[in-house]
């Protein structure tokens, strides 16, 4: 197990200066959460590095912690020394009319006077001097919650933490509004620095954000992008970031939930980087529940990560609706060593291994409805057993078409013997599933690449009512399906490799599309 890393106060200690530093010298304390490798690499976690034919893959990595630099003096009250150099020229002095703060709007500007007090008229120059009166002015009693309001620009901080009752809000929005952060020592939970923490009961809101190398290190990783505290016993509602950018970074995660957060709506974390080891755009650690939740007119975006797109650990679920996980090296979606999935109108094209992977110990039933998952190297959702414990799922009115391997791989693991209902739901004869695994000829022709579904230690009855596949006739290597009409009225020309169903028990001898000599033997 690595252990976990160093803690971010819960209380911050406010300076009467301008600035205030939210962690004191090379630590931080927010309680629990630290990553664990092994857990990373169980099942093909988000470390994975090779994969077989079904989509498995062997895990492993080996990630240095680097020392933490030197402590900072967390008394200065000079906050120019962090302001960043670009936007409007900053003005030497208050100007006389600067009006009295106001404690529920704080203002922040990069053009603002040297000694401003954080007044619509006189911003302050720095996020960390707003946030520090803000926690300020919330600790008092004075307003329950405190907005600082971030004009356009770019801002250089170091250990930011914006702590609960603190909203952070980019009033231009990300296309304008950056935050360059890093810490001086290893974010909570993690082997690297960060750009910024947000507190339970704390929001980041509008802001394009990237990592500068850490004071202690080469440059060559820059770390990890946004973390969200670790929840505690109290009331508090979880960290929430939305209308965020997190891009490019190098060997860390966009986004990192120790805990319960919120996430979205209008967030992306797409294109990090550092080999297949790390890298995701989302990290859910530990337990607590996750809510990846987009609009319609504003969807998150995790794609083209060299990780996944999505990956949780622990006893995490996760709720993503709106959404895109595409062309991530690994999987899109990474559920093995997570708790349970409720899954609504997403994407997962295009992806290095599957669409959907679920497996753990998760004792739920995951839900997945209007998934489109097509062209990923392996299934467009993958169900293992890899913990002993059944996987169940629910699926319906999804699109899984065009995937090298299988559109559904599912394994029931445990045996499931005749009257026991099945722990898979594609259909029913009372609720249509409405799934599509192949089109007819008329439809376009469009199947996927070797199997339609494939059953792994397939029960004696499954049923599949009111799907869709590619044969008129649907075609399987074994009886064992119940399947209702799924409205085809035209065959493409598929070759007679293909089928439509493969119902396989602990071996399948013979044409086994997946694996012909072992068939169903994990």
């Amino acid at each position: 197990m690595r252990p976990a890393g160093p803690l971010l106060s819960r209380s911050l200690s406010l300076a009467t200066t301008a600035l205030v530093v939210g962690c004191s010298g090379p630590t931080f304390s927010v309680s629990a959460g630290g990553r664990d490798a092994a857990t990373d690499q169980a099942a093909g976690g988000p470390d994975g590095a090779s994969t077989d034919a079904k989509g498995h893959k062997d895990a492993g990595r080996d990630v240095g912690v680097g020392d933490a630099s030197p402590p900072r003096d967390a008394t200065q009250g000079d906050a120019s020394s962090r302001d960043a150099t670009t936007g409007d020229a900053a003005r030497s002095d208050a100007s006389p009319g600067c009006g009295p703060l106001t404690p529920s709007s704080i203002y922040v500007s990069v053009g603002g006077p040297t000694n401003g007090n954080g007044s619509m008229g006189c911003p302050f120059r720095t996020i960390h001097q707003g946030v520090a009166a803000a926690a300020s002015a919330v600790g008092a009693g004075t307003t329950s919650v405190s907005q600082v309001e971030v004009s356009g620009g770019s801002y250089a901080e170091v250990d930011l933490v914006i702590p609960s009752g603190v909203v952070v809000q980019g009033t231009a929005g990300a296309a304008t509004t950056f935050l360059q952060g890093t810490s001086s020592a290893n974010c909570p939970g993690s082997v690297s620095p960060c750009a910024v923490v947000v507190d339970r009961g704390a929001t980041l809101d509008g802001f394009t954000v990237g990592v500068s190398p850490s004071p202690s290190r080469d440059g060559s990783v820059t770390g990890d992008g946004v973390v969200g505290a670790p929840s505690a016993t109290d009331t508090l509602a979880p960290p929430l970031v939305k209308n965020v950018v997190v891009a490019g970074l190098t060997g860390g995660y966009g986004i990192v939930a120790l805990g319960s957060m919120a996430v979205g709506p209008n967030v992306s974390s797409s294109g990090n980087s550092t080999g297949a080891s790390r890298g995701a755009g989302l990290w859910v650690s530990s337990n607590g529940t996750v809510t990846v939740v987009g609009t319609a007119t504003q969807p998150n975006h995790f794609d083209n990560n060299t990780g996944n797109g999505v990956v949780a650990t622990g006893s995490a679920g996760v709720t993503f609706s709106y959404g895109t996980t595409s062309g991530n090296h690994l999987n899109g979606l990474d559920m093995t060593a997570g708790g349970t999935l409720n899954y609504t109108s997403g994407t997962a094209n295009n992806n290095g291994v599957n669409g959907v992977r679920l497996g753990g110990t998760a004792t739920g039933t995951h839900k997945i409805t209007s998934l489109t998952a097509t062209g990923n190297q392996a299934s467009g959702v993958a169900v293992y057993d890899t913990d002993g414990v059944q996987q169940r799922l629910t699926l319906r009115n999804s699109t899984l078409l065009g995937n090298k391997a299988a559109g559904l791989y599912y394994d029931y693991g445990l045996s499931v013997g005749s009257g026991t209902a099945s722990p898979l739901d594609i259909g029913e004869a009372t609720t249509a599933g409405g799934d599509v695994f192949g089109r007819g000829s008329g439809d376009g022709g469009v199947a996927n690449n070797a199997v339609g579904v494939y059953l792994c230690h397939a029960p004696p009855l499954q049923l599949a009512y009111g799907d869709t596949f590619s044969i008129c006739q649907p075609r399987f290597l074994s009886s064992l399906l119940v399947l209702g009409d799924g409205g085809v009225t035209s065959c493409p020309s598929l070759p007679p490799t293909y089928f439509d169903v493969v119902a396989a028990t602990a071996t399948t001898p013979g044409s086994d599309p997946l694996n012909a000599s072992s068939g169903c033997s994990d």
